[in-house]
């Protein structure tokens, strides 16, 4: 009889899940222990610890058509892959670390397609130090490949929070901030610009792409990715957080959305969206501007 396999996350010891941790996501050790629990017939349910180590932290974890097991990392964009001994048993299995994603995320929606491809997008937090965005992008993981692809950004629509900062790269001696995240629509020139490495004062003096801003002085410099921060909200184009979302036939998947009563059909052939339901009239009182708890 096969063995029905849960998994539990473990910090040396068993850990019960965090009471606040969502999709069995919850903070864990670098080194990760794992182990597999096996239902007895007419006796205690026993655990077996695997013989390997995750190489990372340990959050999310998909079943993937062909029996591995796709690991994400805490940071959220570090993945790794657990993949069965020749018996099919994953106590003997071996660890492999995957291609990092391209942007980290966490709180998102996902499909393992038909093809064996792994298919994400949105994030209530994204980017580096992943500060609350409700991203838009999205991509698909090919196993084979070991590459991630973008495909079609989640659609846009009106009604999204308001947030009043960014993540960005400072350079030591540069006006210039570079890798914005999630993007600068919505940055106004003029505004005040301020968080570690940044003058008092500073306002932006140009917004030179997608990604990039201009800010009326030098920056000090600070590690990739830190937070900057304006004196005005801006709002975002589009939000998807940790949302439903369901395989149908054909390669397509309907996604809701918990903040809007939308719902829209991503479709894998064409790379595309459709909207499936028009949005209704909603007080504005009545859309939540924060993160869900």
């Amino acid at each position: 009889m096969a063995l029905l396999e849960v998994w539990l996350r473990v910090r040396g010891l068993v850990m019960p899940v965090s009471l606040t941790a969502r999709r069995g996501v919850s903070r864990l050790s670098v080194f990760a222990l794992l182990f597999l629990v096996s239902p007895g017939v007419g006796s205690a349910d026993t655990w077996t610890p695997l013989k390997n180590h995750a190489p990372s932290s340990v959050a999310l974890m998909i079943q993937m058509t062909d029996g591995t097991i796709l690991v994400q990392s805490y940071n959220g964009q570090s993945w790794s892959k657990l993949t069965p001994d020749i018996t099919g048993s994953y106590i003997d299995g071996t660890w492999t670390t995957l291609t990092s994603a391209p942007i980290a995320r966490l709180y998102f929606a996902d499909q393992v397609l038909p093809n064996g491809k792994f298919w994400v997008t949105g994030g209530e937090y994204s980017g580096p130090g992943l500060l609350a965005n409700w991203s838009n992008t999205s991509y698909i993981y090919d196993p084979l490949a070991n590459t991630w692809t973008t495909t079609a950004p989640y659609p846009n629509q009106p009604g999204c929070p308001f947030i009043n900062y960014v993540s960005g790269n400072l350079t030591f001696g540069s006006p210039q901030i570079t890798g914005i995240n999630p993007y600068t629509t919505g940055l106004v020139v003029g505004w005040g610009v301020s968080g570690t490495g940044i003058p008092s004062g500073a306002t932006i003096v140009s917004i030179d792409s997608a990604t990039q801003i201009t800010i009326s002085a030098n920056t000090a410099g600070e590690p990739p990715g830190s937070r900057v921060n304006f004196n005005h909200s801006y709002e975002l184009t589009a939000c998807l957080g940790d949302e439903p979302s369901m395989l149908l036939p054909g390669g397509t998947i309907l996604v809701g959305n918990l903040e809007f009563p939308n719902t829209y059909i991503y479709t894998t052939a064409t790379n595309s969206w459709a909207l499936k339901r028009e949005p209704s009239t909603i007080p504005k009182a009545a859309m939540r501007k924060g993160g869900r708890s």
